[in-house]
Parts: structure tokens; sequence; C-alpha cells
């Protein structure tokens, strides 16, 4: 997602653009390349967040999307808004007033709830005691991250880039050139490289990256198609044993025709993974252990009165930095004439912001 924006702005510029990725596989249980976490259709979307530097990057990002979805004829974003609950602090006050600070400092649309007032509001969620919620509307609800990817190409491709579908395999500086091979057997050739690879940057690189990559999960709920419209949410849990918090995307239609609710949830210990074969056998999978169970659990919880169809569970990955921020920079490590750039690093809140984050990888190889 930030090397498909990154690519629009190298485009147009004017400058000759190659993209190379991988196409999403047909059948993700028997394929042997790379994977991509944005084979998904609905990211939730929202400026209110508790890092001021992540809420700045969705408000930039979010003031695109009309601009993206004008020029590429592809629509990707859904304005349903989104709720942020958290229980109250032991003094009975709210834990979200830094929280909600950052939004209005961004100048997102927000109104603060009581417990009460969002029962009354959304009687579809069952919230534990004593919470308060902010309410975010304005641009806030969800992105189509596969149709986002699809627009930012297809943009960059009217600017002249050129994408090839394939898979690099070693980025290897020269003296006049920088040269990228691909499993496919080809080399290119480059007088600059942004790498964009999300948890596969660390294979990229001759020296190790300073980037964790989790195993997280996601619950799909089979529901029919509903009748009433209803937001993303972000659900601070308390005193769970195993999950820090839950999101949840609203009923949306998936390629098979179906109309599924995700909810994924963030475990106090995520298992980390830093060999490509472990990724790989683990998108190979359904995962079923004690985080899938506690998160159907909290879901049952918040929406009891959910009559899901079925349920399936889909693995995905989670790039992390240091200090949870976005690593753009120019890596001078790899090539002492700062020819190769990195952007990577979502941290789990890099969809909606992609747009943003990839302007910055391009301003930066510029």
């Amino acid at each position: 997602m930030f090397g498909s924006a990154a690519a629009k702005y190298l485009a147009a510029t004017g400058a000759q653009m190659l993209i190379i990725g991988a196409a999403e596989p047909q059948n993700l249980q028997t394929h042997e390349g790379v994977f991509g976490s944005h084979y998904d259709e609905a990211r939730i979307t929202r400026i209110v967040d508790p890092d001021p530097h992540w809420g700045a990057l969705a408000a930039q990002s979010i003031a695109q999307y009309p601009l993206i979805e004008q020029r590429s004829g592809i629509k990707f974003h859904h304005a349903v808004g989104c709720l942020r609950v958290a229980h109250l602090d032991d003094n009975g006050r709210s834990a979200q007033r830094d929280v909600l600070q950052n939004g209005l400092d961004q100048n997102a649309v927000t109104k603060v709830l009581s417990g009460a007032e969002t029962a009354q509001q959304f009687p579809y969620f069952h919230f534990a005691p004593h919470i308060d919620a902010i309410w975010e509307r304005g641009a806030a609800g969800y992105i189509n991250p596969r149709q986002l990817v699809k627009a930012q190409l297809k943009i960059a491709a009217q600017h002249g880039a050129i994408l090839q579908r394939e898979t690099a395999q070693e980025i290897i500086p020269e003296t006049n050139v920088i040269k990228i091979s691909t499993r496919e057997g080809h080399i290119y050739k480059a007088r600059k490289v942004l790498l964009a690879a999300g948890a596969y940057t660390q294979f990229l690189l001759r020296r190790a990256a300073d980037l964790q990559v989790n195993l997280v999960q996601v619950i799909l709920a089979e529901v029919a198609e509903p009748a009433l419209e209803m937001p993303s949410l972000i659900y601070t849990l308390k005193d769970h044993p195993l999950l820090e918090d839950v999101y949840l995307l609203p009923p949306v239609p998936y390629p098979d025709g179906k109309w599924y609710l995700k909810i994924g949830a963030f475990s106090h210990h995520l298992p980390a993974v830093n060999d490509e074969n472990a990724m790989r056998q683990w998108f190979h999978q359904e995962p079923n252990n004690a985080e899938t169970q506690a998160t159907e659990q909290v879901l049952q919880q918040l929406m009891p009165a959910l009559n899901a169809r079925s349920f399936r569970t889909v693995p995905c990955l989670r790039t992390n930095t240091p200090q949870g921020q976005p690593h753009v920079k120019v890596l001078l490590e790899e090539d002492s004439q700062g020819r190769i750039a990195v952007a990577t690093g979502g941290c789990g809140r890099g969809a909606k912001s992609s747009d943003a984050i990839g302007k910055l990888g391009a301003e930066l190889l510029l």
C-alpha cells in the first residue's frame, strides 16, 4: 500500500518509474511466493488516534481520498463513521482525553458519548459498564485496501509508470546503477530504489532491518446483507487475560458474493516471525488457537444478537518498528551514495495512512 502510493507521486513528477510487485495469488493455501496483508475488503479509517503523528498521517491521507477516487474512477472509501470505546479510569473520568485532543488538533469531526448515550445510539453493541465513546464522523469509516492499491497503481500508470508483476529477489548497488533481480529471472536497473515491501523488507536488505514482524489474525463472520449502516469500531478491553483491544468492521460484500463482518484483536503477546518460510506456512493455514477462541467470545459478548452463518479465520502480518512509527528513510548502510530508501512499518495503522506515507517515501527518494 505504501509502494503504490509512492509510485503515484513519483510518476507524477515525470520520472521514469518501474513498479515491481507480485499480484495477489489465486490460492493462498498453495502459493509459494510472497503475500500481502492488504488482500482484504475493509480496513478502518479515522483520524482520532492516541499518537498525534499517526493522526496527522491519517488526516493527510484522508484528505486525498476524494481526489484518488476521482482520478482513478475507483471507489474505495466508505464514510460510515468510527466509534472508539474505552473504560473510564478509576476515578470515573474519561481515559480518552488525550486521544480526543489529538483528533481535534487535526480537525476531526467528533462527539463524546456517555455509556448510556452509546447504548442508546448503537443498540446492537453491548459494552461493559463504565465506558465512554468518541464518535468520529466526517470521513471516518472504512476503506477497501484492494481497491485503494488498484486506484493508486492506475493513476501511476496514467503518468507513464510501468508495472511488472514480479517478485524482487535482491537489490545490488553498483557504481553507476542499482540492480534489482527478480525471482522470475530478470534484472532491472535504476538510478534509485524505494523499498516498500512491508513484512518482506528485511529479506531484501544485506543488513538486518530494525523491524519486528508479528503474526496476527482476523475473524470473518458471515452474515446476511445488513439493513442498517454500522460504523467501524475500536474497543479497548479491560483486564482481559489475552487481548488488549479489538477492532470491528461493518458487514461488507467480499469477492465470494457473501457479506462478512470482520473482527480483529491485538493480544498482549504477539508471536514474532523472521523467516520467510514460517511466514508462508502462516498464510497457508487457518489459525485456530486460544486467540481465535478469545476473539470469537469477545464478538459474541459485544454483539449478542449477531446471527452469524459461519466463521473463518484469516492470517495476517503486522510490521512494527521500535518507535511505533513508520520507517521512511535513506539506507546509507545499504548504499553509501544514498540511492536506496525504505518506506515500511505500518504498525497495525498503516492502511488508512498509506497515501501520506507513500508520499513521504517519494519525496525522500527525489
